[in-house]
This record gives C-alpha cells, structure tokens and sequence, in this order.
C-alpha cells in the first residue's frame, strides 16, 4: 500500500478540516483509513492513496444573457462508474455527478451521459444544461 505523508496544525483537529485541507493534494483519500502520529506539537497522518481520486481541475465560461459567466469545475471523486464535478463560482457551488465513465467502460460512445445534482441547490434549469454542455466540451478537449 502506498501512503501520503501530511502535516496538520495541531489546532486542526476535526475530520471536516484535516480533509479540507487533503483535498488539495491529489491522490489523497478520506481520513478514514489513516494513522496518527504526534510529535514534537505537529500532527503526521499518513493517507492511504487510491486510483479513485484524481484530481482534475479547469474553468469554464459560458454566455447567459449576453454576459460571461466564468466558473470553476473539479472532480471531487472518479470512480469507475461515476464522476463528481464540484462547479463554484463566486457565491455558490453545487456538485454534479455523471455515469460517463461507465458508459465510457461498455463501449457506448452514442448514448448521452446523465448528469444530476447531487450536492448543492441550484433553479435555473436552462443555464444548467449550458454547464453541463461546456464541461463535457472541455473534458473531450483534455
């Protein structure tokens, strides 16, 4: 097994937090399966890595009523049935999740992906569906 090795703030001291700040280093899994270490005030934990999270971050600009809208897309979690893409921009994120992959795994290139909200709240259907379009568009692109 292969373990990432990462140093917190003592002060950090609930799961929320010490997995906020893993999800800045790719290759990192949740806290769950970790061993602690203290010494000398500094927190070690050792993170066991799996081939599910690969981190993938890119905006993406899409025009609504003559206006730019820039946004910010990560995958959050790939997995080989589904991916989540986290989509923030400046006052609201919401998390989208697709089964593109498992379709990519069966060989069916001509059967459109589902997209659905998973995590977040968002109305307006129409600029959703223009996310999605724009985020498939640059993940055929990379």
């Amino acid at each position: 097994m292969q373990y990432v090795e990462v140093e917190l703030d003592p002060q950090e001291t609930s799961v929320a937090q010490h997995w906020f700040v893993l999800k800045k280093k790719p290759g990192c899994v949740s806290p769950h399966a970790s061993r602690h270490q203290r010494s000398n005030k500094k927190i070690t934990r050792l993170f066991q890595t799996t081939p599910y999270f690969s981190y993938v971050k890119f905006d993406i600009v899409i025009q609504y009523e003559r206006k730019n809208i820039r946004l910010k897309v990560e995958r959050v979690l790939s997995k080989p049935e589904l991916e989540k893409y986290k989509v923030s921009a400046r006052n609201n994120s919401f998390v989208l999740q697709t089964n593109r992959p498992l379709l990519k795994g069966k060989g069916l290139k001509h059967k459109p992906a589902i997209w659905r909200m998973v995590e977040g709240d968002y109305h307006r259907s129409y600029i959703l569906e223009l996310i999605i379009k724009a985020i498939e568009a640059k993940l055929k692109s990379l």
